[in-house]
Formats: structure tokens, sequence, C-alpha cells
């Protein structure tokens, strides 16, 4: 099939999806996430230049000229950036320099984001050009794959109409998976733009068709379902993933756990949380991130505390004292039952480590807990400690604020409120370390009212 019968197909409303919500996350002015090959810093400049130079075309060909003094990666993902800003007046002109180079390797999913940009700005000309300027010598997978991409980031525009034009075109393809890809892809553009059920719909209908739906089809409405608070829905997925004789695997029980925790069905929780546990799938960070958002009480609370409880039950006694809900409570003890992650705790010779930095700010909370009652356990135990004990919390890189770390600065105001030895470390500012004595003599002095005082170093 030629690309021109694709594009004889695009005449439609350039209004269809105008009101839909596509979800798509938007960058913030001034910040640049770009992360390169290079130093940040050098595309934050390159990124300011090229956006200097959007209303002068001759300024915009010798920006794009400079490009060439930076790496192939940094080029690419500048230019992934541009895109995901709508910035088309910058982004047309260096997708069409960059495919100029000899360098350069055609790629179906970023010209599907091109055409799908295109599209939204209502630059009907240059959005069917592109679509006929993919290459001659593209194999009839390469134009499935092409289609398959740009239904699903037309999908993630809310330009649905034009979605399905491609969709049925997809179905023409002379490749026995193009039906099943194509419908595939269609139920995950109706999940981009917010549309979970008319996605059902279209699952149904593939199934009919003859296509035998995979797991990841179906998690991929388990999540909109569950992100949505349609949970009688969500349930009847996870019926249907039975009855077609699958299971399902961590990612898609941490799906259902978050929106168990963002509904606040706090019996679903934990209901989940002992499902997995009976068929031996274990708790990720992710899954006690996912847990920990539905307490939100109980985990502030945590975070205001003036003393350490000497053990899990003594922290329940005190959280039920101060009046957070049941529902919270029973959500806490599965966390203390899970205890720490144990990919994220280190007990080496020389070094003793706990690494919080991918966890939400209440996981950390009572990871950070459950680990200070291990340490609690080995100084009582006798265990020789090492030369430094370290807490790992990340320096802010990915928050809103650059450099800025809530999770750093709760656990360094926490730690510094027990008079703890754990200072933020000179040479890495998102790691706080102790000395194993001081820690030690830390340690015997908090624990010293519990039945067993911290023994001497070994």
């Amino acid at each position: 099939m030629s690309s021109a019968v694709v594009a004889a197909n695009w005449l439609a409303p350039w209004n269809v999806g105008a009101n839909l919500s596509t979800r798509r996350p938007r960058c913030r002015a001034g910040v640049v996430p770009v992360e390169c090959g290079g130093s940040r810093k050098v595309a934050e400049r390159v990124m300011t230049r090229l956006q200097r130079t959007r209303e002068d075309p001759l300024a915009v060909g010798g920006a794009l000229r400079r490009l060439n003094n930076h790496s192939k990666m940094m080029q690419i993902q500048i230019l992934e950036h541009l895109v995901d800003e709508d910035d088309w007046h910058l982004a047309l002109p260096m997708y069409k320099s960059l495919r100029e180079k000899a360098w350069y390797q055609w790629n179906p999913t970023l010209h599907a984001k091109m055409v799908a940009m295109l599209a939204t700005a209502q630059q009907s000309h240059e959005m069917q050009s592109m679509i006929l300027e993919t290459p001659e010598n593209l194999t009839v997978r390469d134009r499935l794959n092409l289609q398959v991409s740009l239904i699903e980031t037309l999908g993630k525009r809310g330009l649905l109409d034009h979605a399905l034009l491609i969709f049925q075109e997809t179905k023409y393809l002379p490749l026995p998976s193009a039906g099943q890809l194509g419908y595939r892809a269609l139920v995950r553009a109706y999940v981009h733009a917010g549309l979970p059920h008319e996605a059902h719909l279209f699952l149904s209908e593939m199934k009919r068709e003859g296509f035998k739906p995979c797991l990841d089809d179906y998690k991929a409405l388990l999540h909109a379902y569950g992100r949505d608070g349609f949970l009688a829905d969500m349930e009847e997925v996870l019926q249907e993933i039975s009855e077609a004789g699958l299971k399902l695997d961590k990612t898609g029980y941490n799906m259902m756990l978050s929106a168990y925790g963002q509904a606040r069905k706090f019996d679903m929780v934990v209901e989940t949380v002992e499902r997995m546990r009976r068929l031996n799938i274990s708790c990720s960070v992710n899954s006690r991130n996912a847990i920990s958002k539905s307490c939100p009480t109980a985990i502030s609370l945590l975070s205001e505390m003036q003393d350490i409880p000497p053990n899990p039950a003594s922290l329940c006694s005190e959280l039920e004292l101060r009046k957070v809900p049941e529902g919270e409570l029973m959500v806490i003890r599965e966390l203390l039952i899970l205890g720490v992650p144990p990919e994220c705790v280190k007990y080496a010779e020389e070094t003793w480590e706990l690494d919080l930095h991918r966890m939400f700010l209440g996981t950390a909370n009572v990871t950070l807990f459950l680990w200070l009652q291990q340490l609690k356990a080995r100084c009582i135990g006798g265990v020789k400690f090492p030369s430094e004990v370290r807490v790992v919390t990340g320096w802010g890189k990915h928050s809103d604020v650059e450099g800025k770390s809530v999770l750093k600065e709760t656990v360094a105001e926490f730690l510094e409120r027990m008079k703890s030895p754990f200072r933020v470390d000179s040479q890495n500012r998102g790691l706080l370390a102790a000395r194993g004595s001081s820690l030690q003599s830390w340690l015997a002095a908090m624990f010293q009212s519990s039945p067993e005082g911290c023994r001497s170093e070994a």
C-alpha cells in the first residue's frame, strides 16, 4: 500500500478530539528536561539559543547548523523535547535538517510523533507532506510499525478520528500480525485519550475478530480503569485475565494497589497484598509506594514523631492513640510486615547502606523506621559495626525544583530531630552518613529504656 493512500484518508475535521483529556505531561516554562550524553547545562544553553531564534528563519538555520558541534544523542533528544512541547516551528526545520545527515537513521516512532504534532497544530499541508516523506525503501513491517506508532501517538493527542482512519488502513497490510497489532494500538490510543470504556469495547471486538489479546493489552485497561476510579470495571478486567488463562504479574498487582489506595479501599489494599503473598509475588519498592499512598494521615504523623518507638507494635499503638483511622492502621501494619525491601539495603564489611531514593515519602518513612530497628537488633546482638553507615536519599535531580528533594529534607530533619549522628555528606549531597562507632553509641542511648540495651562493640 502506498503512502499516498494513507495521506488521502486524512481529510477529517481538525477539531476532532479537541475536548478530550489527553493527559499529556507538560514541561514547565524555563525547564529543559533533556537527559543527554553531554552536559545538562550544555543542553539547556542549546535549547535557549534555539528558542530565541523562533521568529527569525535565518537565525534558525544558523542555530541548527551549530548543532553539528554537539553529539548525535543530544541533537535527537533536543528534537524530541521540542516535539513534546508542540514547538513545531523549531521541530520541523530541525527534523528536516537531521534527516539530511548521513548518520541519521529513520525512526517510525519519532516520525509518528512529528505527524501527530503537525496534526495538532492544524498544519494540514506539512502533515500530509510528512506522511508522504516516508522512505521509499520501507518494508511492510516498517510501514506497520509506523502505522501502529501513529495510532497510539494520535490517541495521546485526542485525534481519535485520525487514529481510526490509520487503523482501517493497517488491517489491509499483507502481514498476519497487522490486525492484532492494529487493534492493540487502538486500545492504547483510547486509553491514552482517557476513554477506557471505549478502549474495552475495541478489546472485545479484537477478540470477536479472532485475535488473542496479550497480558499487556489487559493491563492497559486495568491501569486506565484504576486510574480513573472505575474499580468495578477494573475487577471485570481482572476476571477476563483469569478466563483467558493469563496470570497477572507484579506490575498489574501494583496497578491494583494504586487504584485501591487512591480510592481509600483499605480492605482491598490488604487483600491484594495477601493475594500477592499467597502467589509468592514479592512486593517491590513500587508496590510499597502504591500501598503507602492510601494512608496519608499515618505517614504524616510518622514524619513528625519526636521519638522512635522501640518496636513496630509500639509504633502502631502510638498511631492508634493519635486517632489514625483504622483503615490506615491496617495498611501500615501490612507495610511493617513486609519489612525493609531487600534490594534497598546492603550490609557489607566496610559499609552498611539504606537506599531510599526510589521511594515515596511514606514508603521511606516506614522503611527508615524498620531499618533503624534492624540496626538496633545488630547493636543488641553485638555485631561489629562498619566504619561508615549511609542513607541514600537522592538530591532532587528529578524533583519539581532542580536540586531540591523533599525526601532528603524530610529524612535529614527527622534524623536531626532524633539527635542522630547522620550528616549530609560533603562529597555527595544526596547521602547522609554516620561513623559506625558514633551510630552505635546513639542507638545504645536511643534504646536504653528497652529490656535489652545495646552491648558494647565486639
